[in-house]
């Protein structure tokens, strides 16, 4: 296979890897296990992208003790949530060993 033909190939491959991706995740959203067309696809994704309500929620989030629910279920986001991680420390204790302070 010459150069080009590898390079054609790769992309070609990552389109269709990203096509997959959209056409899964449609399938998920819309709850039709069916194979999808592409114009099926970009149908559906239009109509999520038209119903989606956005969500004006937090997009940083700290872990705490208790469970926090971000509203984000049939809303369009924009950018992606982060979650912190949990800050810990470590300390060297008398018995020498470690001591893990959350």
């Amino acid at each position: 296979m010459a150069n080009t033909d590898r390079k054609w190939y790769g992309r070609f491959q990552l389109l269709v890897d990203r096509l997959q991706e959209i056409a899964d995740a449609t399938r998920y959203k819309t709850g039709d296990e069916k194979l999808l067309m592409l114009q099926q696809i970009d149908d559906e994704v239009m109509s999520i992208e038209e119903t989606g309500e956005p969500y004006d929620g937090p997009t940083v989030v700290t872990p705490k003790f208790e469970e926090v629910i971000l509203d984000t279920s049939d809303k369009s986001l924009d950018s992606d949530i982060t979650v912190k991680p949990i800050e810990v420390t470590t300390v060297i204790n008398v018995g020498g060993g470690n001591t893990l302070i959350i």
